[in-house]
């Protein structure tokens, strides 16, 4: 948890998507090849099947490569597949279909001397439109991320500039990460606080503007350091169950009157 960082510009996840996330060092330990997560619905009184919401593959370097959501599994139609190509610099295309047709693609450039990607481009299938993003980091002396400055032309042409500032606690953890407009105003925060060992306790998000929203969950975790549970601001709760091997085998997911309403039960193909 204490190496979670900002990876793509706004896109940001924390929370239950982090805690359902087997750690990258035990799917490579384990040898794992591919991920499927099957849900189950306990709110159904008659329902006896689950639903494969999620397969994921992962490269010899335990990289994702592909991953499926069935939308059917929620009552939505259709699924959503994305792949993912690297180099030796990191991710350098994402590709997303929907129904098997391709929706839009995100290509990655980087630079000699910046690990992180410097441009990024969105192409829009439908419109044939793209979005152009070009980042500036900045760095303190130690050479930690302090902040970045995207800019972004979009599909009519206009450009938008929003800065993300970070900010770390006494340990090296991320604590804070505003994003700010061009007129030094908040439009989001992401905010972390981790115990005395690096773990993550809380995780939240606030968004300002016209109608402002904050969000928060809170992690509790078992004698192995594993997550235990989570809960968030509205009371719903998860489980978490894990193999010997230490990766997750089952989470249960509990409505805000503490009624099981959904089990995600995860199973693993081993590399040959």
């Amino acid at each position: 948890m204490n190496k979670i960082i900002l990876i793509l510009f706004s896109v940001l996840s924390y929370g239950i998507t982090i805690a359902q996330e087997n750690d990258s060092t035990l799917l490579r330990i384990n040898k794992i090849a591919e991920v499927k997560k099957k849900q189950f619905i306990h709110a159904f009184p008659n329902n006896k099947d689950t639903c494969l919401l999620d397969h994921k593959k992962l490269d010899t370097q335990y990289r994702l490569t592909y991953q499926k959501v069935d939308m059917q599994c929620n009552g939505w139609p259709g699924y959503d597949e994305t792949f993912l190509t690297y180099n030796n610099k990191g991710l350098t295309l994402v590709s997303n279909s929907l129904d098997g047709i391709e929706n839009n693609n995100t290509s990655f450039w980087y630079t000699k001397d910046e690990e992180k990607p410097t441009k990024t481009v969105l192409f829009l299938r439908e419109t044939m439109d793209s979005i152009v993003t070009n980042t500036r980091y900045f760095r303190n002396k130690e050479g930690r991320l302090d902040s970045f400055l995207a800019v972004v032309k979009n599909q009519d042409g206009s450009i938008t500039r929003t800065t993300n500032i970070a900010r770390y606690d006494e340990n090296g953890n991320l604590s804070q990460l505003y994003i700010i407009d061009q007129k030094r105003k908040p439009l989001q925060m992401m905010s972390y606080e981790f115990d005395k060992d690096s773990k993550m306790k809380t995780a939240g998000f606030t968004s300002y503007g016209e109608k402002p929203t904050f969000s928060q969950i809170y992690f509790s975790y078992n004698q192995y350091g594993q997550i235990a549970n989570t809960i968030n601001t509205v009371n719903q709760k998860q489980e978490y169950f894990y193999h010997e091997n230490g990766l997750i085998s089952n989470v249960l997911s509990y409505n805000p009157k503490g009624v099981l309403e959904i089990e995600f039960i995860f199973e693993y193909t081993l590399r040959e």
